[in-house]
């Protein structure tokens, strides 16, 4: 046994020690991960950062061909996680990423100041979040899509509405406010259809110099007129 364990096993032993420190030294079961700069894309661009399997994988830069930028966490090759992107489309935007898309919380800025703040899914605006658009608008509340749910609408003037949408209009039960030079005028609480007055509902008008109410008119509605 002991002529065995010398001439037949040992050797056996030593040469696949020695293959798998050969093996080792290439790399074979070494999977650390290295650091490069300038490296090239293959899209045309180039990336710097960290590097595991040759793919983009930890924290990392990446210029595009056409000028765009990501700086952030990357996962095989993959912008996933925390980021910033920027777009010579004047656009940037910074928050979660996965697979390659804005996902989780994140800012949405453009250059003439409009910005969403608010949650993303995959690529689209879904989730809560809020707008505010150059043009003095805001909107907080649930999107989906892009689109508006549910939420507070809140014109330049002052007007707002608040409640339930579709297709971008009000639509259920919601409030109306509306406002000039600052003072509340009139406010309607009740049914929508189509961004209209539609369905049971009350229309309060208001005193602008004192708030107080002036008058109601209850009843039902439809395209913004009192049956």
């Amino acid at each position: 046994m002991s002529n065995i364990w010398k001439k037949i096993i040992m050797p056996l032993l030593t040469a696949a020690v020695l293959g798998c420190l050969s093996l080792y030294a290439l790399g074979v079961f070494t999977d650390s991960p290295k650091e490069v700069a300038g490296y090239a894309d293959p899209s045309g661009g180039s990336y710097s950062g960290i590097m595991q399997k040759d793919k983009y994988e930890g924290y990392g830069s990446l210029l595009l061909p056409n000028g765009d930028s990501y700086a952030g966490n990357f996962k095989a090759n993959l912008m996933d996680g925390y980021g910033s992107y920027t777009s010579t489309k004047s656009w940037q935007y910074e928050g979660g990423f996965s697979e390659d898309l804005p996902s989780g919380r994140g800012i949405f800025k453009t250059s003439d100041g409009g910005s969403y703040d608010g949650e993303f899914r995959l690529g689209d605006i879904s989730g809560e979040g809020k707008f505010t658009a150059k043009a003095g608008w805001s909107f907080e509340g649930t999107l989906k899509n892009g689109e508006f749910v549910k939420g507070k609408l809140t014109l330049k003037d002052g007007s707002y509405y608040d409640g339930p949408f579709k297709d971008g209009l009000a639509e259920g039960q919601g409030l109306f406010s509306y406002h000039r030079d600052g003072k509340e005028l009139w406010r309607y609480e009740g049914g929508f259809a189509a961004g209209q007055r539609s369905g049971k509902g009350t229309l309060t008008t208001l005193d602008p110099t004192n708030g107080k109410v002036v008058m109601t008119e209850s009843g039902t509605w439809s395209k913004n007129v009192l049956k």
